[in-house]
């Protein structure tokens, strides 16, 4: 500090140094600056909610012994260092105590709930609400991930293990990413299989492009397909994640096929809410609305095991509006591809105004026989591009 002095005989001087530095002190501490089955009937036996839970492996048909971890090994992590201090986006998750961070954009406004960060420069309350995109400053709990929500450890992080046992529902596959170290968190998928089919289904559809970056599960319905006596699986499998296993609960997504997929809608119609954003193919309507979530809804034209909405007009419905969407919308470019001697076209569009994205792909792809009911051959690609960007 300066010291400065005056003539003691000029008292002006002195009042005018007085109320300068109290100015000083008061602004240090006080100034500031500025997301084929009929639904009437299942097809299969609609077998109930036994959940003997067991330990399961990455190994087909594991029971409820004592296996350990299937095939152990990591994954990168969708973790990035951006959080934010000024949160953008309307989303779905809390924000939390933030510092200064150099954002840009438009200043954020304060809301209950939101998604990471852009705003002007400022000290942060709560980190919530906003307008724009992007990312600055940090917080006071960790770092943001794809879509500027941020990263939720969950329990099981603190117990360190790179090879834990989980205790999941009986016949429950998994498979932990290569880089996994039961210390940074990393986000799961839950993929459901079709009716009459096994859960490696999908486990042999998607494979590495799944398996490389999530733990992903893959249930088995107590019967041939998924009833909502399956639905105490579901709580089941989130206890364990949570408990056992160091996952971001931020970043649980949800697909399936058919029985699957209608099996996802489901759970949305129950109440569910802990998927971070789901990719249901071939699904069909149980209900009006649900909770908003970020959604790719993929349905074949001219589905013939979905007789009463064959172009899934009346599927893509509750989407659209628990979404808050528009009914207009605008092509969502997506690769073609060939199913067979089928030019495919993925015909997807994202729907305008909504709360939350929402995607629809009506495709042409005839897999399933010729019954336009199956995954079409661009959703091995674009299911894990999707929720890559969350």
């Amino acid at each position: 500090m300066m010291l400065m002095t005056f003539d003691s005989t000029t008292k002006s001087r002195r009042t005018a140094l007085r109320v300068a530095l109290i100015t000083l002190a008061g602004c240090h501490w006080g100034c500031s600056s500025e997301e084929g089955d009929d639904p009437k009937s299942t097809d299969g036996p609609t077998s109930n909610t036994s959940l003997s839970s067991g330990t399961t492996s990455s190994a087909v048909g594991s029971t409820a012994s004592t296996n350990t971890s299937g095939t152990s090994g990591g994954m990168s992590v969708t973790s990035s260092a951006t959080s934010s201090a000024s949160s953008t986006l309307g989303g779905s998750t809390t924000g939390t105590i933030g510092t200064t961070g150099q954002i840009t954009g438009g200043p954020g406004n304060t809301a209950s709930t939101g998604q990471g960060g852009a705003g002007s420069s400022t000290t942060a309350t709560t980190d919530t609400g906003g307008n724009g995109n992007g990312a600055g400053g940090t917080t006071s709990t960790g770092s943001t991930t794809g879509g500027g929500v941020e990263v939720l450890p969950s329990a099981g992080c603190s117990n360190g293990n790179a090879s834990p046992s989980l205790n999941l529902p009986n016949n429950t596959l998994f498979s932990f990413p290569p880089a996994y170290d039961g210390t940074t968190p990393v986000p799961v998928v839950l993929a459901y299989h079709a009716a009459g089919n096994p859960n490696t289904q999908l486990k042999d559809r998607y494979g590495d492009d799944l398996q490389d970056k999530y733990l992903v599960l893959y249930p088995k319905s107590d019967g041939n397909g998924w009833t909502d006596g399956d639905l105490p699986k579901v709580d089941a499998m989130f206890n364990t994640l949570t408990n056992d296993a160091c996952i971001d609960e931020n970043r649980v997504f949800a697909t399936g096929h058919s029985s699957g997929a209608q099996f996802i809608v489901q759970q949305l119609c129950a109440g569910e809410t802990r998927y971070r954003a789901i990719a249901p193919v071939a699904s069909s309507k149980y209900c009006n609305s649900w909770n908003p979530v970020p959604a790719l809804v993929i349905h074949g034209i001219g589905d013939a095991e979905r007789s009463w909405d064959p172009n899934g007009d009346e599927d893509i419905v509750p989407y659209r509006e628990s979404n808050g969407c528009e009914a207009s919308s605008t092509e969502y470019p997506v690769d073609g591809c060939m199913s067979g001697s089928t030019q495919v076209d993925p015909g997807c569009v994202e729907f305008s105004g909504c709360g939350t994205q929402t995607i629809w792909c009506k495709h042409n792809d005839p897999q399933y026989g010729t019954s336009h009911h199956g995954m079409p051959c661009f959703s091995d690609s674009l299911i894990p591009e999707f929720f890559g960007s969350f």
